[in-house]
C-alpha cells in the first residue's frame, strides 16, 4: 500500500515542483532612540543579518539584526537557516504530506528532526538525518492502515540514525541506505509528554508540525553520509568536524496533498538563522536539541517570532477558508506567555464593513473573547472543512468576502517578550506565531495556501 501511494505522491510532487512559486517578505525598517537620545535608523542588508546606521542592533520584521560582532538569532527573509519550522501537516482522510530538507553546503550536515502533535506539542517521533554536501531528503507522512500517522521516504541514499549512541554500531541504530517501509508515529504509553496528562492517541498522530535543527558538520563529508557517523569498517568515529558551527545552510518545503482530488497546499519552512553557533553532541534519543536550545535562549526565539497582528483574506465560497496559526515555542516556553491565549478578531468585508465581536458560534455573546488554545490552531470560517482538523477553532463571520485581523496582544501584559541589549531593552507585544491562510473555493481547482500578513509592535527603553 505504501509503495503505491508513494509512487502517486512522487508523480504529484513533480507537477507541484514545476509550478511552485516562492514568496518572501520585504525588510521593514524601524526607528528607535539611540542611547544618546537621538533618532537612529537601521536597514537590514540582503542576508538579513547586518544592520547599518551606526548603533549596535536594528530591527527587521520585529527581529533584531546585529552587526558582524553582535548577530543574534533572527528569522531569515530568504528562508535559509540552521533550524527549520514546518508549521503544519495533516494526513486525515485521503491527505498525504510530502516534505523536503535541503543542505546547500559543501560539507555534510547532521540534523535532528522532531515530529510533534498539534494539541500540546507532544513529541511523537524523532531521529537524526545525515545529509551529504548538496543533499536533499524527501519524507512522506501518510495515514497507515492501522490509523496511525506513518513516515516514509522516497530517498535511497540518505542515512538516518535513531540509536542511543551516535555512531555506535552495537545499537544497530543506523539505516545506511534505505529508509524503513514505514515508521509509525508514537502514541499511548510510548509517549511521555510534560505538557499534558492526556494520553496521545492514534488520531492525535495524524495532525501536527515538525522541526529540523542542524547539529554538527559531518567529518569526511564525501563518505560520512553513507554511514551516518561510522567508518567503512563499522567502527565508531568522530561525528563532528573540528567543532565547527554548521552555518545557515538548510531550507525546506512542505506539500499537503489530497490524494483523491489532487488539491495541494504548499509552503516553505520558516528558517531560523543563527539558531546556534555551536555543535550539538546529543544522542538521537535525547530530548535536546529542541527549540529551547537556541543560543539566544527561548526568550530570544520568542522575540523574533512574536507578532501583534496576523491578517489574511477569506472567501466563504465553495469549501471556504481556514487559517492556520502555529505557536511553535508554546511547548518549550517556561514563562506565562501562553497562560492566556485569548485574542481579538475583527472581520472586514469587501464593502468596508467590520465586525469586532467575531466568536466561535453565532450569535456572539458580548463577553465572549475568541481563544486559540492549541499549539496549532485551525480557524475554520463559517464551517469550512478543508482539513477536518481536531484543533479546529470555529469562527462565525457574517461576510462572504473579506479579511480577518487577528490581534494577538489582547491588551494583555502577559503577551510581551523583552530582551536586553547593550543599547537597552526591546519589548515585542503579541505572541510568537506562524500563520497561513488556506482557501478552496471551487470543486475543480482554485485552491491555495499563502503566508498570512502580519505586523510587529516593538518598544525600546534605555
Amino acid at each position: 500500500m505504501y509503495k503505491t501511494v508513494g509512487i502517486l505522491l512522487a508523480a504529484v510532487m513533480f507537477v507541484i515542483l514545476t509550478a511552485c512559486l516562492s514568496f518572501a517578505n520585504d525588510a521593514l525598517v524601524y526607528e528607535y532612540p539611540s542611547a544618546a537620545g537621538s533618532a537612529t535608523y537601521f536597514q537590514a542588508t540582503a542576508d538579513g543579518t547586518t544592520a547599518i546606521g551606526g548603533y549596535g542592533n536594528g530591527i527587521v520584521d520585529g527581529m533584531l539584526t546585529g552587526t558582524a560582532n553582535d548577530a543574534p538569532t533572527n528569522v531569515h527573509i530568504g528562508s535559509m537557516g540552521d533550524a527549520l519550522i514546518y508549521a503544519y501537516y495533516n494526513v486525515r482522510g485521503s491527505d498525504g504530506n510530502l516534505f523536503s530538507i535541503t543542505n546547500t553546503a559543501d560539507y555534510g550536515v547532521r540534523a535532528r528532526i522532531r515530529f510533534l502533535e498539534a494539541k500540546h506539542s507532544c513529541e511523537i517521533l524523532d531521529f537524526d538525518i545525515c545529509l551529504s554536501a548538496k543533499d536533499v531528503w524527501h519524507g512522506i507522512i501518510l495515514k497507515g492502515s492501522d490509523g496511525v500517522g506513518t513516515l516514509l521516504s522516497i530517498d535511497t541514499d540518505t542515512a538516518v540514525d535513531y540509536g542511543s549512541k551516535r555512531g555506535n554500531p552495537d545499537t544497530n541504530g543506523v539505516f545506511t541506505t534505505d529508509f524503513p517501509t514505514g515508521v509509525p508515529f508514537r502514541f499511548g504509553d510510548t509517549v511521555s509528554c510534560p505538557q499534558t496528562s492526556d494520553t496521545i492517541t492514534k488520531d492525535d498522530t495524524l495532525e501536527g508540525y515538525f522541526i529540523v535543527i542542524a547539529e554538527n558538520r559531518l567529518s569526511e563529508s564525501d563518505t560520512g553520509h553513507d554511514n551516518c557517523g561510522l567508518k567503512s569498517d563499522g567502527a565508531a568515529k568522530d561525528l563532528w568536524d573540528d567543532l565547527e558551527d554548521v552555518g545557515n545552510v538548510l531550507f525546506g518545503s512542505s506539500y499537503n496533498i489530497n490524494l483523491l482530488k489532487g488539491k495541494t497546499y504548499a509552503y516553505n519552512a520558516t528558517a531560523i538563522r543563527d539558531f546556534a553557533d555551536r555543535f550539538f553532541p546529543d544522542v538521537p534519543t535525547a530530548a535536546t536539541p529542541n527549540l529551547a536550545s537556541c543560543d539566544d535562549t527561548i526568550t530570544g526565539l520568542n522575540f523574533v517570532l512574536t507578532k501583534d497582528q496576523i491578517m489574511g483574506s477569506f472567501y466563504d465560497i465553495g469549501t471556504g477558508t481556514e487559517m492556520i496559526i502555529n505557536f511553535p515555542t508554546k511547548g518549550v516556553t517556561t514563562t506565562d506567555l501562553f497562560d492566556n491565549t485569548h485574542v481579538n478578531i475583527t472581520a472586514y468585508d469587501d464593502k468596508e464593513n467590520s465586525k469586532t465581536t467575531v466568536c466561535r458560534f453565532s450569535p456572539c455573546p458580548i463577553t465572549e473573547i475568541p481563544e486559540l488554545p492549541y499549539e496549532v490552531n485551525v480557524l475554520s470560517i463559517n464551517g469550512a472543512n478543508i482539513f477536518s482538523s481536531v484543533v479546529e477553532v470555529p469562527l462565525a463571520v457574517d461576510y462572504t468576502l473579506g479579511w480577518l485581523d487577528v490581534n494577538l496582544t489582547n491588551n494583555n501584559s502577559d503577551h510581551q517578550t523583552t530582551i536586553s541589549t547593550s543599547e537597552g531593552d526591546f519589548t515585542t507585544f503579541g505572541l510568537p506565531a506562524i500563520g497561513y491562510v488556506v482557501s478552496d473555493i471551487a470543486t475543480n481547482g482554485f485552491n491555495w495556501m499563502l503566508p498570512m500578513f502580519y505586523t510587529n509592535k516593538v518598544e525600546f527603553s534605555d
